[in-house]
């Protein structure tokens, strides 16, 4: 699962030299949470969304969807069709029962960006984004069981053109765990 992306310092100004300054101004930046703005890439351009939509039939927001199921789901089939986005991010967050609290985890990779595949649904008029997950890769497997799909640089491209092999490619990532609060 993924409930939580966090933007650096260092990814704030590399998000804006690289995005429209109306569209920066409305990005979330440090913790971000569902229901706030998102940092997104689609094939046309960066732009800023809001993060989560709640379908009439569910009693709560819808914040990602799994990579397995979504081309199948009626609710998602036609979105990862047509609708692809990437989340640019520093790094997301994880929580692991430990002992009698829930330990908060930042994951992040040896990069400056990480790339989440997500899909933008439309709500009342409004665009808004869901982060695709997948199984964890055995590194965090002991953590959770399900992780964002964090895409390489060239992976990036390809998504957004709709390729869905490399959606099922292993994909092999050196992740860089810290505990935080």
């Amino acid at each position: 699962m993924c409930g939580r992306v966090f933007i650096s310092k260092e990814t704030e100004e590399r998000l804006e030299r690289y995005m429209d300054p109306y569209e920066f101004e409305k990005v979330k930046l440090g913790e971000v949470f569902p229901g706030d703005t998102l940092a997104i890439q689609t094939r046309e351009a960066p732009l800023a969304m809001k993060w989560g939509v709640k379908p009439e039939w569910s009693k709560s927001m819808l914040i990602n969807a799994r990579i397995e199921t979504i081309a199948e789901k009626p609710f998602f089939k036609q979105e990862f069709k047509t609708k692809r986005c990437v989340v640019m991010a520093s790094s997301y967050f994880e929580w692991k029962r430990e002992e009698s609290i829930n330990q908060k985890y930042q994951i992040s990779i040896e990069a400056p960006l990480i790339y989440l595949a997500g899909i933008l649904k439309e709500e009342k008029g409004e665009h808004k984004v869901i982060i695709l997950t997948e199984p964890c890769q055995d590194t965090l497997a002991w953590m959770h069981d399900r992780m964002p799909v964090i895409l390489s640089n060239e992976e990036v491209v390809a998504y957004l053109n709709g390729k869905d092999d490399i959606l099922t490619q292993h994909r092999h990532h050196t992740f860089i765990v810290e505990k935080t609060s």
